[in-house]
């Protein structure tokens, strides 16, 4: 079961990929795919602050 769930933007992705590749129990998504089944499913969740804004934009613009 993975623990941790980190949801980056389309510009760290890379990177983080790079970086958590041999941590055990990691799930990386982008943005754009982000969903509450996920964010509630992992005990920890880590996200950068422009996905979380534009994730925020995302729900408000579908709310009207």
């Amino acid at each position: 079961m993975l623990n941790s769930l980190i949801i980056s933007d389309d510009e760290s992705i890379k990177n983080i990929n790079k970086s958590a590749r041999n941590i055990k129990d990691i799930k990386i998504i982008k943005h754009s795919g982000a969903n509450i089944y996920d964010i509630f499913k992992y005990k920890n969740l880590i996200i950068t602050s422009s996905s979380a804004k534009k994730i925020q934009e995302r729900v408000l613009s579908e709310k009207n």
